[in-house]
């Protein structure tokens, strides 16, 4: 693993000269992301041997400077691109999923620290450190779909209801009820 992602970005320290983050990593650096996906293709029809995504390309080109507005601050900027395997909640099929996360954002350690700054969005640290690695995978995690599915309707063949026979069907309260209306 590049030592850059094990860096830590201080809240409480400003960065002297910005640097620059450009490189393709692989999946598996990345633990709570491949969890969580291999977690989701529990409940696929059919499942992928983690070898088969796990050491897909993360393109991380991100920026890591000290703006001095009204609060001087570090921000993150640039972008992450990822191709994960997830699975479509309609058809619960594994598809190939294009994330690409614009990223633009002020580490700040509550809201009340983020004073203004309108050209990047807030992102509250717990503490006052967080490393390179966590920020990437956290970016990545939000950037999840909470309902994935196919973007093409006609690729995500829905589960169909099996159809049932009335006769095998039982009523379970059937005697419950002619025995209170008897009672009547």
């Amino acid at each position: 693993m590049s030592k850059s992602l094990q860096n830590l970005i201080q809240l409480n320290k400003l960065i002297n000269h910005p640097y620059q983050i450009d490189f393709d990593y692989s999946l598996s650096l990345f633990d709570k992301l491949t969890d969580f996906i291999t977690k989701d293709h529990k409940f696929a029809i059919k499942s992928l041997e983690s070898d088969q995504w796990v050491n897909e390309s993360v393109k991380v080109d991100l920026e890591i400077k000290s703006i001095d507005s009204a609060n001087p601050m570090n921000v993150v900027s640039g972008r992450i691109e990822a191709r994960l395997f997830l699975t479509c909640q309609n058809c619960l099929n594994i598809f190939e999923n294009e994330i690409d996360v614009p990223v633009k954002i002020a580490l700040c350690s509550d809201q009340n620290a983020y004073q203004g700054n309108k050209d990047y969005e807030p992102w509250e640290i717990e503490g006052c450190s967080i490393k390179i690695i966590d920020l990437i995978e956290e970016l990545l995690l939000i950037s999840i779909p909470l309902y994935v599915k196919h973007d093409d309707d006609e690729v995500c063949e829905v589960l169909k209801k099996p159809q049932m026979n009335n006769d095998l069907m039982t009523f379970p309260f059937a005697n419950l009820k002619n025995q209170l209306n008897n009672d009547k």
